[in-house]
């Protein structure tokens, strides 16, 4: 970065209204706070830094992470029911909690096999080639 003393020079540009609006939208998604080191950058052919939100990404975000949600309650009240299991295990109630068992476990393969589209949709889109 140049020293502020070393900046002496003023030179100054006019934009018709589209091209305001367009440097502001520019300034707004890239990382800089000032329009003069933005423009700076871009005449100067330097690397510029723009970032963009995508929302449908949030609302993926959100999704998966209500499905852990679920996935991690799912788990918890299989733990206790093996815990449960083993702490009181009879003839007559093994049954009974083999059927809770198997229940847990066929609702965490169906939220896992919600996940496995979602998240191979997430890589296909935002995870570069190299990572894949």
């Amino acid at each position: 970065m140049e020293n502020k003393k070393n900046l002496r020079n003023i030179c100054s540009i006019r934009f018709s209204e589209p091209e305001l609006v367009e440097l502001q939208n520019l300034l707004a998604k890239s990382k800089y706070s000032k329009v003069s080191t933005l423009i700076k950058k871009v005449l100067f052919n330097q690397e510029i830094h723009i970032v963009t939100r995508d929302e449908n990404l949030y609302e993926v975000i959100e999704k998966l992470s209500d499905l852990l949600y679920h996935y991690n309650k799912i788990g918890v009240n299989y733990n206790q029911t093996v815990k449960h299991f083993h702490r009181v295990f009879k003839e007559s109630t093994a049954q009974q909690t083999l059927q809770i068992l198997a229940k847990r476990t066929t609702e965490l393969v169906q939220i896992t096999e919600k996940f496995v589209p979602i998240v191979d949709e997430l890589k296909e889109k935002y995870m570069s080639k190299k990572y894949i």
